[in-house]
């Protein structure tokens, strides 16, 4: 078979959440699975068959089947037989993921899945399929055993899964159920595959938004595009739709069409009732039950501060599964530690506001003071800012004159990087090196593709060695880094304890926690 250039991503969240087109399930030998696996969406596990036990588990036997019953329209869930005994070897699990990928791939050709879920447009019209790690039954049956285990399992699983991938044509994500089995997914992708490809120019383009990201002052926004390329509608599309179901005479509704979204928007509001039932009826179409790749991919930035042009949730429904608390900034900072997000232009469960900031331009404008002053607020930490999904229209131009001028530099280098698919020529000439533009020569779908390379490929360089006390990710670091690990060990084993009493144990401490070390965990 000849080969595509399927890939493999790293994704940090909830497997059953993600929009791909089939996952793998773990399964014990009677076909059962854990309650939790599929005790969402809600009503879904009351519609799956009885199990049913694998064949007698060997090597020969078949350990993988779609889940009878799982409802349809949601991302095919593969049970896949991993043995809950301590006893099976890791290889057990990557014998099966692999099998799994080429089970699915080849399905998903015979029987095409509905564009409902997983848009052609983010994987160049590949099948996404997903496999977890770091939970227990990957491998291992308890959780401090696939603990221990977790660097040995990745790092055996991460080139098969890269061989399944390109034959057979799909992409693979790899879903980490914690940091822990996050990071070292990464470093296992690092050691065995040398991490993400990517070409050297693009790498030397988002260079200040990685050291950015490694330093904790990464903005990010994200445009509309990115979330046109998941399939959710745009507001003109959905402007068109209202105005189909809205009852009027064909002449009329050509009328309307022609004129500007401003106006088009106070007269279906004026129709329908009001701001609020304007921003209830242009919310309906946004509702998803899973997030993109490219927002799971955008979640596992380590961003202080995330911008967000679109009403719809996605961005939340992925920072949530990664377990990163997300506070909405409208009126100033929220809770330290948390991850700001800042919607220009409202949100979809909040309708009454959404509703009244699309007919009121002031409100927006309102939004964009508020984003002038929290940079203004960070310059001291000199915030970069990386801009991706957004045409170089004047929305775009008019956040990167209030942007750039507050962000600092010196001028050398650039304090705001964007990736788009067409440069403003303007623009450049104006800022200089303070602004990086990324216009690689691609289309719409290519542009996608390259944006979850790139997040990809900025989560990977920001997963550091948080891990490099843990035994677990040991088999995963360099030479270097395993000795300095090994010195840590015969440090402690040396400090006394009465050592450990003070001050500066308990932040010594706090760091060998970070780090992974078992001694310090709680």
């Amino acid at each position: 078979m000849g080969r595509t250039r399927g890939r493999v991503f790293v994704v940090r969240g909830d497997i059953r959440r993600l929009a791909v087109d089939a996952w793998l399930l773990p399964s014990d030998g009677e076909g059962r699975v854990e309650p939790s696996w599929v005790a969402w969406p809600a009503g879904a596990a009351e519609q799956l068959a009885p199990s049913e036990p694998f064949p007698h588990w060997t090597r020969q036997a078949r350990r993988i089947r779609r889940l009878q019953g799982w409802p349809d329209g949601l991302p095919r869930a593969w049970a896949v037989h991993v043995e809950l005994d301590p006893s099976v070897p890791s290889s057990w699990f990557i014998e099966a993921a692999a099998d799994f990928v080429g089970a699915a791939a080849h399905d998903l050709k015979e029987h095409p899945p509905a564009r409902g879920l997983v848009d052609g447009r983010a994987s160049g019209g590949r099948p996404l399929v997903a496999v977890p790690v770091g939970v227990a039954g990957i491998g291992a049956a308890h959780g401090d055993r696939a603990r221990k285990g977790a660097g040995s399992l990745v790092k055996a699983l991460m080139p098969e899964l890269h061989e399944a991938a390109r034959d057979h044509g799909v992409d693979v994500v790899i879903v980490a159920h914690s940091d822990e089995s996050w990071v070292l997914a990464q470093a296992a992708r690092r050691q065995t595959m040398a991490g993400v490809e990517l070409p050297d120019a693009l790498r030397d383009a988002l260079g200040p938004a990685l050291d950015a990201a490694r330093q904790g002052r990464l903005w990010v926004a994200a445009g509309p595009e990115l979330a046109l390329a998941t399939g959710l509608p745009s507001l003109d599309a959905r402007l068109d739709d209202v105005l189909d179901r809205m009852g009027l005479p064909d002449a009329r509704v050509a009328t309307l069409r022609r004129l500007p979204a401003e106006s088009r928007l106070a007269a279906v509001s004026d129709h329908l009732g009001g701001a609020t039932r304007l921003g209830e009826v242009l919310s309906q179409p946004l509702q998803r039950a899973h997030h993109g790749l490219v927002h799971g991919l955008l979640a596992g930035l380590p961003a202080r501060r995330l911008v967000q042009w679109t009403e719809d949730d996605q961005l939340e429904q992925a920072l949530s599964a990664s377990g990163r608390p997300a506070d909405a900034l409208v009126d100033g900072p929220g809770r330290p530690g948390a991850v700001g997000l800042l919607r220009l232009h409202g949100s979809m469960h909040a309708p009454a506001d959404l509703g009244r900031a699309l007919l009121d331009p002031g409100r927006h404008r309102g939004r964009l003071a508020t984003l002038a002053a929290l940079l203004q607020a960070d310059a001291g930490e000199h915030p970069h800012l990386l801009v991706l999904g957004h045409a170089p229209d004047a929305d775009l131009v008019r956040l990167l004159n209030l942007a750039i001028p507050r962000l600092g530099g010196d001028g050398r280098r650039p304090v705001c990087t964007v990736l788009a698919g067409d440069q403003d020529p303007t623009l450049p000439r104006l800022w200089g090196r303070r602004l990086g533009w990324i216009a690689p020569a691609t289309g719409p779908d290519g542009l996608h593709r390259l944006t979850l390379r790139c997040l990809d490929w900025l989560a990977d360089g920001a997963a550091t060695s948080q891990r490099l006390l843990d035994p677990g990710s040991r088999v995963l670091l360099d030479p270097a880094d395993q000795a300095l690990a090994r010195a840590v060990d015969a440090f402690l084993a040396e400090l006394p304890a009465s050592a450990r009493a003070g001050h500066g144990w308990q932040a010594l401490a706090r760091w060998l926690a970070a780090h992974g070390h078992p001694g310090t965990r709680g």
